[in-house]
């Protein structure tokens, strides 16, 4: 399977920007992986909370919405798969979440960080519960978020689960991404693992390949681009600047 890891900036509170970059996206290299990987909360820009909860329940989006139903449609259209962070909103509740829109257009996964995210301890700002594997093509995933990762108890539930996959989206501050005390958490999972780091104001991108817990592939910093990967010759298609 070809993925593309995209590291491109995002636009704080402004998702009807950051919508048109994924589609850019989505017609430059449909025809050249067959899921594209953007960093966590892409949609909205990690830095677009207020933490006033009226105002970023507003800024916040249903799983349902007219914005993921037109991701839905270009994934369908264009015969690729699209995964991508974003605030949801459901009841009275926000969450950092992560979706997984098959190249069908249908939804395969919704998964809620579970590790503390948001600076607030106001009971609108939740958390999700459990890992979920979902199963893609030929290929088995599951998705953690940023620090979910660096639970024991969740790394544990990934070896013992026999995935093909871990999607692993961040947001880690310029400079950070690639030390030793980020990715250690790493080092011991046996499955591919995926890191996309979030590119805007605070963050400067950057993405990952892991194989046996051991960077095969990475894209730098500060560089906006996609790392192309076949995970069935584990080496580069190309690393890639995004083209205008």
């Amino acid at each position: 399977m070809r993925f593309g890891l995209v590291s491109i900036k995002t636009v704080s509170g402004q998702p009807e920007q950051n919508l048109l970059h994924i589609r850019r996206c989505i017609r430059e290299y449909h025809t050249q992986c067959d899921v594209l990987c953007f960093g966590e909360s892409f949609l909205q820009g990690f830095s677009s909370l207020l933490y006033e909860p009226q105002e970023d329940y507003r800024l916040s989006t249903k799983q349902d919405a007219n914005m993921i139903r037109l991701l839905q449609v270009w994934a369908h259209k264009y015969r690729i798969a699209i995964s991508f962070g974003y605030f949801e909103k459901e009841d009275d509740k926000i969450y950092s979440s992560y979706l997984f829109i098959g190249d069908d257009g249908l939804v395969y996964n919704n998964y809620r960080r579970q590790s503390k995210s948001f600076s607030s301890d106001n009971e609108v700002y939740a958390r999700g519960e459990g890992l979920k594997i979902f199963k893609y093509k030929d290929r088995s995933f599951l998705t953690t978020i940023c620090d979910d990762l660096r639970d024991e108890t969740i790394a544990k539930k990934i070896n013992e689960s026999g995935v093909d996959v871990v999607l692993w989206p961040i947001y880690m501050s310029d400079g950070h991404v690639f030390k030793v005390g980020n990715i250690a958490c790493v080092e011991h999972l046996k499955p591919l693992v995926l890191m996309i780091n979030a590119y805007d104001e605070s963050t400067k991108g950057g993405g990952a390949l892991f194989k046996n817990g051991k960077i095969v592939l990475s894209l730098a910093e500060k560089q906006e681009g996609i790392l192309l990967i076949d995970d069935e010759r584990l080496d580069v298609i190309d690393n890639q600047g995004l083209r205008n």
